[in-house]
């Protein structure tokens, strides 16, 4: 697929989920079984075929989606899918299913959730799903919370819902169905049926990526009834939201914090600074808390925030068990996202001493195990050039793109700090380096989007050879024209060439198809107002 065979691709990924189709899942063992059809669905979506990752994903869930499996590991397909709202999803596919909406066949169902989820479903689909979740919550019978269920190994949690709990989840996928399809009360009637409904950690109305931190996410709801309440420009009602989250869950700092960020918009500084400030006090020694709050703050690129945390973490917390290992990365992506590259190698090694320690854990995608190393090595070269210590770096660097020749985030990140520095013969024998390698790929296989794509990045982000990354951004976006990636190069080139109102019609397309992407937001006050050599906004600084 990146080197433009597009019918071979697809010819391929259908032979491995026939395979997959055919093999015996408990004889294959779980890890195995799930590991390959997980690649199999997160390398599709990477390369853009959406349809046929809801086709593949649809195979292979459980029975009932919204139990997992004993066994299950890792990453859902609603999660691969619908990394937002993988709860409403997972909770969605189950009702139309069992209704056989849209019909018989499970992959229709899934494109069915993703157009509901994403407002592009017609007004009898809405009208449709609406009915079904209501009637399935009337349906479902109130007791009380179940426990928490383990398979006997650490690396798994399994949350087993009750039904007061199931019926929480089909009230909030009704209120995301309703807010995709711009239907404001009948959205806020769904949040606060759904609000109404949720019980503690252990009946948790989501239990979305829980494996990754053993931390669940209890206070859902009322995060995204808030968010909902702030995209309309309610701020303090907002505020409201948040704060009753908080105080039903004391313990999980993400909605004292927004309610913070809320009242701040809403004009109440002082207060709203306050609550910020206290939510860093909330998870006070629990690392497993305080690395799924710093996921949701590098999600949001919250700078300052970021940095507030991953001090915290590093001074204050301890390597209880594996999860351990995902807070330092998460603690390595936020450091990188606020330029710190000494504290971003330092956690990021940290995070590889637990995948070595811990027998039975393992990189999720297996191409981290040759990408994570080399991110190690370009943090270091970034550090070593904020601290002036260039030949030094241009070591380092060599160094990477010895093996990985094309390395963009450190390529599209270094040359601009060079030259900012006035080091210009290092910043263009790093961005020349990476060039040719990109031109090469693209001489060996000539109708390949992924090296013309790569071209353009480096062509925008770097500044340079715009007029070639011009074409190359056209090219890629000919090949896929709703692959977002290829429509963010092109729109950075765009701006990079002063050419605003283009780039900022692209950008107010991708704003629009994925509201809740704060980057896309940035971006769109970037194009509107900065000058034209303004950096990329990584967070909201």
């Amino acid at each position: 697929m990146a080197t433009g065979y597009r019918d071979d691709a697809v010819q391929l990924f259908e032979q491995v989920a026939r395979g997959l189709r055919a093999a015996d899942r408990a004889r294959a063992g779980g890890y195995l079984f799930g590991a390959t059809a997980r690649a199999l669905v997160r390398t599709e979506l990477r390369l853009g075929l959406r349809d046929l990752a809801c086709e593949h994903a649809a195979q292979f869930v459980g029975a009932n989606a919204e139990v997992p499996e004993a066994g299950t590991q890792g990453e859902s397909p609603f999660e691969l899918l619908f990394p937002d709202v993988p709860a409403a999803a997972e909770t969605l596919f189950a009702v139309l299913r069992a209704k056989g909406v849209p019909g018989p066949q499970a992959g229709k169902t899934l494109a069915r959730v993703r157009d509901l989820l994403a407002g592009t479903a017609d007004r009898a689909a809405v009208d449709g799903a609406a009915k079904l979740l209501t009637e399935s919550a009337a349906a479902l019978p109130d007791f009380g919370a179940a426990p928490n269920i383990s398979d006997g190994t650490s690396s798994t949690i399994r949350f087993e819902p009750s039904g007061r709990a199931l019926k929480a989840r089909r009230f909030l996928a009704l209120a995301l169905v309703c807010r995709a399809a711009k239907r404001p009360a009948d959205t806020e009637a769904a949040f606060e049926r759904a609000a109404a409904l949720t019980e503690g950690a252990g009946g948790d109305a989501s239990g979305a990526r829980s494996w990754v931190y053993g931390a669940p996410d209890p206070a859902r709801v009322w995060i995204e009834w808030g968010e909902f309440r702030a995209a309309e420009g309610r701020h303090r009602d907002a505020a409201a939201a948040f704060e009753a989250g908080w105080k039903r869950f004391p313990d999980q700092p993400l909605p004292l914090f927004l309610s913070g960020r809320a009242l701040v918009r809403a004009g109440d500084a002082k207060e709203g600074a306050r609550r910020t400030e206290l939510a860093h006090w909330v998870g006070l020694g629990n690392e497993k808390v305080r690395g799924r709050f710093l996921d949701e703050l590098v999600r949001r690129g919250e700078a300052a925030a970021i940095r507030r945390e991953v001090a915290l973490l590093t001074r204050a917390c301890w390597s209880h068990d594996h999860y351990f290992g995902n807070v330092m990365n998460q603690c390595a992506r936020g450091s990188a996202l606020v330029n710190d590259f000494a504290t971003a190698e330092t956690c990021g090694q940290r995070s590889l001493l637990v995948v070595l320690r811990h027998p039975g854990v393992f990189f999720v995608d297996p191409s981290g195990y040759l990408n994570v190393p080399h991110d190690l090595l370009a943090f270091r070269a970034r550090a070593l050039a904020r601290a002036g210590k260039f030949a030094e770096c241009a070591t380092a660097a060599r160094t990477v793109l010895a093996v990985t020749p094309g390395h963009l985030e450190l390529v599209t990140g270094l040359v601009p700090d060079l030259a900012r520095a006035g080091r210009t013969k290092d910043a263009d024998e790093l961005f020349e380096r990476a060039w040719a390698a990109h031109e090469k790929a693209l001489k060996d296989f000539p109708d390949g989007p992924a090296a013309r794509h790569a071209l353009a990045v480096l062509a925008g982000h770097c500044n340079r050879k715009l007029d070639d990354g011009l074409k190359h951004a056209r090219a890629a976006l000919a090949f896929d024209p709703a692959l977002p990636a290829y429509r963010e190069a092109l729109a950075e080139v765009h701006f990079r060439r002063g050419a605003r109102p283009d780039a900022l019609k692209l950008m107010e397309a991708l704003a629009a198809e994925h509201p809740r992407s704060a980057l896309y937001r940035r971006q769109l006050s970037r194009y509107e107002s900065s000058p034209f050599d303004a950096p990329w906004p990584h967070t909201n600084e």
